[in-house]
């Protein structure tokens, strides 16, 4: 175990314990704090459930302890082997009729990411700093993923996933763009030394945490089951040692996934995103997909999932779902009969989306005829490539 995971706790506490398979959860508080801590007690012990399930392998330790800190002491941090830290903003009780839902799903997402970490970053710690993602970035994707699986009552409120696009993605692609923060791969002298970009504090960046959760969910949504497969595989051969990415790449070839390797490393190791332009061609159904660099300079092939919606101004016209993926410069679809189509339907990919003239007017002007999470889905591509001027202002 690596010493960075180990912490102690000394004050004086109240506290209320439950033992659920064999574990011992206890949530201490300040015995001046009023709020109950049913709701995180609660929700931890499902998520252990939840991912010892997913993960095919067991909470390591026999004790988890959840700890109320005063708000001058920073949490994030506090996902130590065994002892968890929550600030009390995030110990929240959704019996409170004034705690409005975005709060407890931001209170359960950042609880759940902290669960998260005892397995990625704790049972499992990356060889080096330079190759964070293994644990900061896993630990946030499986964070969100816990919350919409478990709490899924709330998607008709507030739905978890475009939280995670308005707070992740989009800032991610904000920033991305200017390639200030390089790649979500660091250098491997990352942490060795003083220099510019080179600090221990450059491997836990913006960048790294919420570029590599969304190429992360990206790549579980295209390879579905045999993810999960090399998740488990993952986890079970490097528990308790010090795995590097190159480790999880060969369990996803192990699991099926032969080109993993090529598909998996230029996401995480190459500055910026690819434009996919959506050319489709009414008179023929056929839609040419063609792909190029955020940065001019590079002329990366990029491997791209992509889901493209067929739509028809026609209410009687059910809208077709076609799943593609993308590993050429240009390629050629036929589809169904349809008027225009929208790509990256609830943006699960990392990149932007444009049309041609002809696209951007027909999704425009049929915008408030689409359901909502369509129309999230052509927002969120119409202001991403805005941000790199590739459509008119007149829109």
């Amino acid at each position: 175990m690596s010493s960075y995971l180990i912490s102690w706790a000394i004050g004086t506490f109240k506290s209320v314990q439950v033992t659920v398979d064999n574990v011992l959860y206890t949530a201490y508080s300040p015995i001046s704090f009023s709020v109950k801590p049913d709701f995180s007690l609660n929700t931890t012990v499902k998520v252990i459930r939840y991912f010892t399930n997913l993960f095919a392998q067991n909470y390591t330790l026999n004790k988890l302890d959840l700890l109320l800190v005063p708000s001058n002491i920073d949490s994030i941090f506090g996902d130590s082997w065994g002892l968890i830290l929550i600030n009390p903003t995030d110990w929240v009780d959704p019996e409170d009729p004034y705690t409005p839902l975005t709060s407890i799903q931001q209170a359960s997402t950042s609880l759940l990411r902290k669960v998260a970490h005892q397995w990625f970053g704790n049972s499992v710690t990356p060889k080096w700093w330079n190759e964070s993602v293994l644990s900061e970035a896993f630990a946030l994707y499986y964070a969100y993923r816990a919350t919409n699986d478990l709490f899924y009552e709330w998607s008709n409120i507030s739905n978890i996933w475009d939280g995670f696009v308005r707070d992740r993605l989009l800032p991610a692609i904000r920033i991305d763009i200017y390639g200030i923060y390089g790649a979500v791969l660091k250098p491997p002298s990352v942490g060795i030394g003083n220099t510019l970009g080179n600090t221990l504090g450059s491997a836990f960046d913006i960048l790294t945490e919420n570029k590599g959760t969304a190429i992360l969910r990206m790549f579980a949504e295209a390879y579905g089951q045999s993810w999960d497969v090399a998740v488990q595989d993952f986890l079970l051969k490097h528990k308790q040692s010090n795995p590097s990415v190159q480790d999880f790449v060969n369990s996803l070839i192990d699991a099926g996934i032969k080109t993993a390797r090529e598909d998996f490393y230029p996401w995480l190791s190459i500055p910026g995103f690819p434009i996919v332009t959506l050319n489709f061609d009414k008179s023929s159904n056929i839609l040419t997909i063609s792909q190029s660099s955020s940065d001019q300079n590079q002329n990366q092939i990029w491997f791209i999932p992509i889901s493209v919606l067929t739509m028809s101004s026609d209410p009687t016209n059910d809208p077709t779902l076609v799943n593609l993926v993308l590993f050429e410069n240009v390629s050629h679809i036929t589809l169904p009969v349809s008027e225009y189509v929208i790509g990256n339907i609830h943006s699960n990919g990392y990149f932007v989306v444009s049309y041609t003239d002809d696209g951007w007017n027909s999704i425009v002007t049929h915008l408030n005829s689409v359901n909502e999470d369509v129309k999230i889905s052509a927002m969120t591509n119409l202001f991403m490539a805005i941000g790199r001027c590739k459509t008119p202002l007149l829109y």
